[in-house]
């Protein structure tokens, strides 16, 4: 039997979202893989400001 989890013609696209973020690393390693990482978490303003958008 074919494995078809990485059959993408019959997958839905995966999504995730992240929990005491940090400076995004797990969002970042899933987008490279092709999962959207769709939200992020985090109360620290170290970690925040490392990751926060330049615009």
């Amino acid at each position: 039997m074919k494995n078809n989890m990485f059959n993408k013609e019959n997958s839905t696209p995966l999504k995730i979202g992240s929990l005491f973020d940090g400076i995004g690393v797990f969002p970042l390693s899933a987008s490279r893989f092709g999962i959207d990482p769709t939200w992020a978490s985090e109360i620290e303003k170290a970690p925040i400001s490392i990751t926060k958008p330049l615009s």
